[in-house]
């Protein structure tokens, strides 16, 4: 018996001692995490493009040593999701939204590469890209609202109409956009450096 015992206990230390080894620890638990994406308030909101419209978000989830824990995709107009975290830990959750294919890093540093690149200047028609960056400690089950930030600038045209009768009537034909850019980074800054970088035209927004 006493033989056993102590087999016992060299097999429990030996545990322990490989799970300091690997960085995890006997006692630390999991959290099941629900991760909700919304769109930033804005004051005004148009029609065309619909700005609450969202084809498919990448999620990717870093730990404090910015590695890659998780990286989700969601292409059905999905905006929630659910994993499992190790509680008492800092993680980093970003997002993009809208960019029509996976996003996804190994490590934190990637993010700086990532680039939407748009195939025309009017691309946003089918979602405007947006994307999120949030920081936080995991200490027990909980949902996490994420608010998704456009990456294109809102453009809105003003009229005077002071100096006109009420029955004046002024409308507008169309409206003409140019030197917009090819590329957008969202994590990190993005500028025109040359004129390759932008669509010479614009896009054109009728009526």
């Amino acid at each position: 018996m006493e033989r056993k015992g102590r087999l016992r206990n060299n097999i429990l230390r030996l545990v322990s001692y490989t799970a300091i080894i690997c960085g995890c620890s006997t006692e630390s638990g999991h959290a099941t995490i629900k991760i909700n994406f919304h769109e930033a308030d804005v004051s005004v909101r148009s029609t065309g493009p619909d700005e609450d419209k969202i084809t498919d978000i990448s999620l990717m989830i870093f730990d404090e040593s910015g590695n890659a824990e998780d990286c989700i995709w969601m292409s059905d107009g999905q905006k929630s999701c659910t994993t499992d975290l190790v509680v008492n830990k800092k993680y980093t959750f970003c997002a993009c939204a809208n960019f029509g294919h996976q996003v996804y890093a190994d490590h934190i540093d990637e993010l700086q590469e990532i680039t939407y690149h748009m195939a025309y200047p009017d691309e946003y028609r089918e979602g405007i890209p947006m994307a999120a960056t949030k920081e936080l400690s995991i200490t027990a089950d909980c949902v996490i609202e994420i608010e998704l930030q456009r990456l294109m600038a809102r453009i809105g045209i003003k009229m005077n109409r002071a100096r006109l009768d009420d029955d004046v009537e002024m409308n507008v034909r169309s409206v003409r956009i140019g030197n917009c850019p090819r590329y957008i980074k969202p994590f990190t800054t993005s500028r025109i450096e040359s004129e390759d970088d932008a669509f010479p035209t614009g896009f054109l927004l009728n009526d």
